[in-house]
């Protein structure tokens, strides 16, 4: 699985959301979850599927292109 960390981002961002708020949502560690959005780890299905609902979006919507949302 290839998670966009820009599109993690971009989409936090459209909604308002912290990266506290979203890590805490999704049970995830603050650092961690930071990681994620940053490129330099890739979560797991499990956990992207948390960041995705604490996201109100789909894991295929974590997977989109940028250019093609």
């Amino acid at each position: 699985m290839n998670l966009s960390s820009l599109n993690i981002k971009r989409l936090r961002e459209l909604r308002g959301l912290t990266r506290k708020h979203v890590s805490h949502t999704a049970c995830v560690k603050l650092r961690t979850y930071i990681s994620y959005e940053t490129g330099e780890r890739t979560p797991p299905l499990s956990t992207a599927k948390r960041i995705a609902d604490a996201l109100g979006c789909s894991v295929d919507d974590l997977l989109k292109n940028e250019d093609s949302t």
